[in-house]
């Protein structure tokens, strides 16, 4: 028999239970939902969240892109070298 995991079912019921409250009580909570969104201070927080990772990965990537392009010309320069040699 295989083992439950007891932390991904629990949290698993808690979400099930927040749709259903959400869904009863729509009015509401989309009310408070609406009233979090039109939040000039949170959209500048997300869009400040998100311009920040869109730089993260774009700087990670360019580093990962200049090894592995340094790699590659080290081995070209090794292979043409052990050409000669």
């Amino acid at each position: 028999m295989k083992k439950i995991d007891y932390k991904i079912s629990s949290i698993a019921i808690i979400l099930i239970v927040i749709a259903i409250v959400s869904y009863t009580n729509w009015e509401t909570v989309s009310k408070i939902i609406l009233t979090i969104l039109e939040s000039r201070e949170l959209t500048f927080i997300i869009w400040s969240f998100l311009i920040t990772i869109g730089i993260i990965h774009y700087v990670k990537n360019q580093i990962i892109n200049v090894s592995s392009l340094l790699s590659s010309m080290e081995k070209m320069i090794l292979d043409t070298v052990s050409q000669f040699v």
